[in-house]
């Protein structure tokens, strides 16, 4: 105990002295010195992650499932005149439901006087029960027979799959097809749901589209045939151009992506990024690079994704004088389940590893190089669902938990060449976004969207939640300001294709309030703990083909002027995709 206190004072003895030593240098930075030391961990970190945001309401793929129409029985002629009273019916095939909740649909005719034509329609009200529960392929029916002491039998055939075929692609990677699609066969009913998802996961392995067609079995009564039609897109691509950058990082960014789907045979998908910016002054103020495996596994729906991402940055403008240069190496692993796929509601999980290696420098030598070793596993779901409240909504709800763990070289707790010398890298972190699209009328939509973070502990800068850029805080620069807790929100009112325009397939017209706010743990002073932005805009999103899109927004900053302007003039963005 006495050698740990003394280590301990020895420790408190340096940290003072070394305290001494550069209090007077910090003393005599510039504002523009200090602005350097504070951007090169913030706006224009490596860090910050610099993939473009994807637009969470993109329609997912929808299974066209292909059904002949079921023959419904009818009564004969003269039923009506088939008079008896009803004691009891006898239901015979029935493993779906318990006996009580049939019996509950037709209770009001027990003990009454009906024909054999009220018979017939119960046989019927049972059949549309099943069908409405989504047992497509179920019917209920009146076997021949002779009514005794008031006791009718009825024969339920719950339907079934009796053979699954797979067409359109005869490659090895098709068992996987197979494999899910016997999923359905398991059951002893078909319901569309266990149908709905097997198709859904099948559209959501790489590059497959699939559509579904139900035919009667023609050796098996009561079953059907399923025909499972598929098409395979063998790569996916895409160039842009957009000045979404700031003018440390940009603003002009080019940018390449680019992915082949099953060419090693084993329903993969792997993934290449490119994105440049900077192209006016010094051509690679950004570069920033990606690759990506993703693996389907054994479980049903599952995949594993590894991915390697590597940034460099030379921020330009007023940071050029100070040679500032960061480093960005993120190393991942995650693994993702959907515990619910279906058109109305989805869950996924997900477990990640992330690996993470940022380096900073600049020629200021009271600050000359921060390293943040990050490690740290997360924890999160994504839970989609639409819903008929006040219309048609479709809703989002992500969250994450995230947690540093001191392993494989990462920071240890008082480091001082981190980019916050105050943070733990055994943080724990809680991030959340919910959004709502709702539809007003049949051309205008009102997105509602909010996104935070909670932290007790300071964060490394790649943590700290940021407010600025695409998402939220449009008007100012990505991570104008950020924090360990923040909370920010947006409305936007969306008008879709007002009027028709022959050059443009589609487009969309909007306009958007934004806000949000951050508070900093290690803040030197009570005025530095929190600090907010607002900004509010319009703008239009274009289609002029299924592979060609554009944007441009007005974006204007409201409460503050952006640190690398001088005033709150619009913002002005444009961007132009091509898919491939």
């Amino acid at each position: 105990m006495n050698r740990m206190l003394a280590q301990a004072f020895k420790s408190s003895i340096f940290s003072i002295a070394f305290i001494g030593l550069i209090c007077p240098a910090m003393a005599q930075l510039t504002p523009a010195q200090q602005q350097a030391i504070d951007v090169q961990t913030g706006t224009a970190s490596p860090g910050r992650d610099v993939r473009s945001q994807q637009d969470k309401f993109l329609p997912r793929v929808e299974p066209r499932v292909e059904v002949q129409k079921l023959q419904i029985q009818s009564a004969p002629l003269g039923a009506e005149g088939i008079i008896f009273e009803l004691k009891n019916i006898v239901l015979s095939g029935v493993s779906v439901y318990p006996e009580s909740i049939l019996g509950a649909v037709y209770a009001d005719k027990v003990e009454t006087i009906i024909s054999l034509a009220d018979l017939y329609d119960i046989a019927s009200t049972l059949s549309r029960k099943y069908r409405n529960d989504g047992y497509i392929l179920t019917q209920v029916v009146v076997p021949p027979q002779t009514i005794e002491d008031g006791v009718a039998r009825l024969q339920v055939i719950e339907g079934t799959i009796d053979t699954i075929e797979i067409r359109g692609s005869h490659e090895p990677s098709m068992d996987l097809v197979r494999n899910y699609a016997t999923r359905i066969k398991i059951k002893n009913a078909l319901n569309t749901n266990d149908l709905e998802r097997a198709l859904l996961l099948i559209n959501d392995l790489p590059g497959i589209s699939a559509r579904g067609i139900l035919n009667p079995s023609p050796t098996k009564a009561g079953a059907a045939d399923l025909i499972i039609i598929i098409e395979r897109k063998a790569y996916d691509a895409q160039i842009g151009i957009d000045n979404h950058g700031t003018r440390y990082l940009g603003p002009v960014q080019l940018s390449a992506y680019g992915s082949t789907n099953s060419a090693l045979g084993q329903n993969e998908r792997i993934t290449a990024q490119f994105v440049n910016a900077g192209i006016e002054e010094r051509f690679h103020e950004l570069l920033y690079g990606a690759l990506t495996y993703e693996q389907p596994v054994w479980t049903y729906g599952s995949t594993v994704t590894l991915g390697f991402r590597h940034t460099n940055t030379n921020p330009g403008f007023n940071l050029k004088q100070f040679d500032v240069e960061g480093w960005s190496t993120n190393m991942s692993a995650e693994f993702m389940h959907p515990f619910i796929r279906s058109r109305a509601r989805n869950l996924n999980g997900r477990i990640r590893f992330d690996h993470n290696n940022i380096t900073t420098k600049n020629n200021i030598p009271v600050d000359p190089t921060r390293k943040d070793r990050v490690r740290a596993l997360r924890l999160g779901g994504t839970l989609e669902t639409i819903d008929h409240f006040l219309g048609v909504g479709y809703n989002i709800l992500d969250a994450e938990f995230s947690k540093g763990l001191g392993i494989l070289g990462a920071n240890n707790e008082g480091d001082l060449d981190m980019s916050r010398p105050a943070a733990d890298p055994s943080f724990e972190k809680m991030t959340a976004e919910i959004q709502r699209l709702q539809r007003v009328t049949s051309e205008v939509n009102l997105l509602l969207a909010t996104k935070g973070q909670i932290s007790n502990k300071a964060l490394l800068s790649s943590e700290e939640f940021g407010v600025g850029g695409l998402e939220y805080g449009r008007g100012y620069d990505s991570s104008e300001i950020i924090g360990e807790r923040g909370l920010s929100g947006k409305v936007e009112l969306q008008w879709n294709e007002p009027h028709k325009f022959s050059i443009l397939d589609d487009y969309q017209l909007y306009s958007f309030y934004d806000a949000g706010t951050v508070w900093n743990e290690d803040a030197t002073t009570s005025a530095e703990k929190r600090d907010t932005i607002t900004s509010a805009g319009l703008g239009i999103r274009a289609d002029f083909s299924k592979t060609t899109t554009a944007g441009f927004m007005l974006a204007f900053p409201l409460n503050r002027e952006p640190q690398t302007d001088n005033n709150k003039s619009p913002r002005v963005y444009i961007n132009l995709y091509h898919r491939f």
